[in-house]
């Protein structure tokens, strides 16, 4: 899980969204999107693309995606990757009991602690000539 992400509250504008990630010292890698947050909870996330292309005095709720899965920091990296691939998503949103946002697990995150078990049960395989 990673713990780098931008964050904007829901009365915020595109443009303040925009300008948020204008302002940050280091910008996350991936960054894939700002996630909107209203009374210390997830409300949903813009995506980069819709941000970019969104008129700025746009309120971020009216361009926000509200209905987005979620992962618990108690889950297991099988259950996070399972979501990732079944939403097509690229990095999904760890929540605390509460709502509140702590991070998210990005495919790479999934895939580097799902690959070593999966090389170990494969065995070596030879490519075929």
């Amino acid at each position: 899980m990673s713990t780098d992400f931008v964050s904007i509250q829901a009365s915020a504008t595109v443009g303040d969204a925009l300008a948020a990630v204008r302002a940050l010292e280091e910008v996350p890698d991936p960054l894939l999107a700002v996630y909107v947050t209203g009374e210390n909870a997830l409300l949903g996330l813009i995506r980069l693309r819709n941000l970019i292309v969104a008129d700025p005095a746009t309120p971020v709720t009216e361009v926000m995606d509200g209905d987005l899965p979620t992962v618990h920091p108690q889950d297991r990296a099988e259950d996070a990757a399972r979501v990732l691939a079944e939403y097509n998503l690229l990095a999904v949103p760890v929540l605390d009991k509460a709502g509140r946002m702590l991070g998210t697990v990005t495919v790479d995150d999934a895939l580097a602690v799902l690959l070593p078990e999966i090389w170990q049960r494969r065995g070596a395989r030879p490519f075929a000539a």
